[in-house]
């Protein structure tokens, strides 16, 4: 009986700890996915023309540069950098806010960290003014479990006006 109680304990661990359930998973699928996220850049959206017509393409430059001015753990110890370099190689996520429309496009930094973002406005969007927001991440470290990247964050309000 101890015997049982004792090999019933031990696939319990096993199963829960994820080691046999690894075993069933499909081919290339982890048991586990942890992503350790550094906010170590820093994205500046530079400014773009008055305004764009509904339905054109909107051109977005922006520049990214690490350190970023933030706490890199995010845990509300800020480090201010000393020095500023240009990130290449990065991808830039923009999104526009118009109205009630949500519009996203990507582009990657050249060597400079410059990128421009071609956006498509929709023919359905109003005439309003548009937010911005910016996301950049570039993975550092990808192992079976593990991801270490950095990533960065901002948002400018009233960018520029879209017309009818």
């Amino acid at each position: 009986m101890r015997r049982r109680v004792a090999l019933a304990a031990l696939a319990g661990t096993l199963w829960g700890s994820g080691v046999v359930q690894a075993g069933f998973a499909p081919a290339g699928a982890t048991a586990c996915a942890d992503v350790v996220a550094l906010r170590t850049l820093t994205i500046a959206i530079k400014p773009v023309t008055q305004s764009y017509a509904v339905g054109s393409i909107a051109s977005v430059p922006v520049q990214v540069t690490r350190p970023a001015k933030e706490d890199p753990l995010q845990v509300g110890i800020p480090v201010p950098p000393v020095v500023s370099e240009p990130a290449s190689g990065v991808i830039v996520g923009l999104g526009l806010h118009i109205g009630t429309v949500f519009r996203p496009a990507y582009a990657k930094t050249d060597s400079n960290g410059d990128a421009t973002v071609k956006v498509k406005i929709p023919a359905y969007a109003p005439a309003a003014s548009v937010n911005v927001e910016a996301y950049t991440y570039h993975v550092l470290i990808q192992v079976p479990c593990y991801t270490v990247q950095e990533n960065g964050y901002s948002r400018k309000s009233g960018l520029f006006k879209t017309t009818k």
